[in-house]
């Protein structure tokens, strides 16, 4: 009989580490290598929503899902290293699933809130005056530094004017000519 037993925990044991490796790695496999690409996989699940699903209500995300398997495993995996019976390992990898889940969804609806909820038009730095953070040669692209109206720094991507032939280097101080697509048109300040 403990031949039985002994075979049944550690089939037990085995279930619950590979459904805490599984979440686990593939929560940080596809947070790394797919980023919001979890987000659309969440989108065409379409689960179910307690609030705002951009806050991070979607209970049945891909996140939470995942969050819920590492919980679920290494729950389950410390009950029956403590000697717990089948029914007492899947009660305990329950709970744990469920804290890990219920954290995750608190932690990221704390982070959402955080984001700014403004969008930002680079079209008002047209003017502005900033400083060359990457060298730009004619015909190229490089970097500036700019404040915005708020006094924050700013990087854009940048390019010369087409009357600049000389190469910016960094340190350069210039002018925002113009925002095209994104990238500051830029003419070196005269000194």
């Amino acid at each position: 009989m403990d031949v039985v037993a002994t075979a049944i925990s550690s089939s037990t044991l085995l279930v619950f580490y590979v459904m805490l490796c599984l979440g686990t790695g593939l929560w940080f496999i596809l947070s790394l290598v797919f980023g919001e690409a979890t987000d659309m996989i969440s989108d065409a699940i379409d689960g179910v929503e307690f609030g705002d699903a951009d806050d991070g209500g979607n209970v049945l995300s891909v996140r939470n899902i995942l969050l819920f398997c590492m919980g679920f495993g290494g729950g389950g995996a410390i009950a029956v290293s403590l000697g717990a019976g089948l029914w007492g390992s899947i009660v305990a990898g329950t709970g744990g699933g469920l804290a890990i889940a219920a954290v995750g969804i608190v932690f990221f609806r704390m982070l959402r809130r955080q984001e700014a909820t403004t969008g930002y038009d680079s079209n008002l730095l047209a003017g502005a005056t900033g400083t060359v953070t990457l060298a730009i040669t004619p015909g190229r692209t490089g970097e500036i530094s700019v404040r915005d109206n708020r006094g924050a720094a700013v990087r854009l991507s940048a390019t010369a004017s087409k009357d600049v032939s000389e190469v910016l280097n960094v340190g350069a101080v210039v002018t925002i000519k113009s925002i095209h697509d994104g990238t500051a048109i830029i003419v070196p300040v005269d000194e």
